[in-house]
């Protein structure tokens, strides 16, 4: 069985706010023995109630698309960098830019690349979500994820680029969206505890970008420490 899981950020009001909803797709492609149910640890869970995620398939490796500004670059290149103690702990890098600047349609799909696409259009039905992020799994791996970012000149928000370390937050954070969206790219789903970036709802000039001692303790449920 293959299955993919479609993740949904919304901002319901002009200040800015996550809020996640869930599609669900599954593509049948065959069947697997199934699997003792674990403890969620906020990841996302199979049918099986197991834990899906990269396993110790790591680093997940991404390809920027062309679409996405430069300007973009330092607030992602920052966010990854806020795993970097959990990489250490790890002992590999959670996460390795491959490409930038990919080339090809501005349509995810699943073709084996893990891609992060900038939209300048948008369903204008669902124009206060903030991204979209699409893990695609078998068995209890995930094997490729396709993230958008809502870049559509009509959608009800704007983004704050990393300018300067001292550089006021105005509008939505990005490198705390990139940190939100890479927390669902490794597996984790939304929780209402205050501080986790994981977090369902983000304020405008709110910067949440480091990730809280709960968030550590989820993530090492699937990603322990080798030393």
């Amino acid at each position: 069985m293959k299955t993919s899981k479609i993740f949904s950020f919304f901002s319901p009001s002009t200040i800015g706010l996550f809020f996640g909803t869930l599609a669900f797709l599954t593509l049948s492609l065959g069947c697997q023995r199934s699997l003792d149910p674990e403890d969620s640890c906020q990841f996302f869970q199979n049918p099986d109630t197991q834990r899906v995620s990269w396993k110790k398939n790591l680093p997940v490796k991404l390809h920027i698309h062309s679409s996405v500004p430069t300007e973009a670059y330092q607030s992602l290149r920052e966010a990854i960098d806020s795993y970097k103690d959990l990489s250490r702990e790890v002992g590999k890098p959670l996460f390795e830019i491959v490409s930038y600047g990919m080339t090809g349609p501005l349509e995810p799909t699943r073709d084996g690349n893990s891609v992060i696409y900038w939209m300048p259009e948008w369903e204008p039905d669902r124009l206060k979500e903030q991204g979209r992020t699409t893990i695609y799994w078998s068995g209890n791996s995930i094997y490729e994820v396709d993230m958008r970012i809502n870049a559509s000149s009509t959608s009800h928000f704007t983004f704050h680029f990393i300018e300067s370390s001292n550089s006021p937050v105005q509008g939505v954070d990005l490198k705390s969206l990139f940190v939100h969206e890479l927390g669902h790219v490794l597996g984790l789903s939304h929780t209402e505890t205050p501080g986790s970036v994981m977090h369902s709802e983000l304020q405008d000039g709110v910067t949440r970008d480091q990730l809280s001692a709960e968030d550590l303790k989820n993530l090492r449920c699937e990603y322990p420490s080798q030393g």
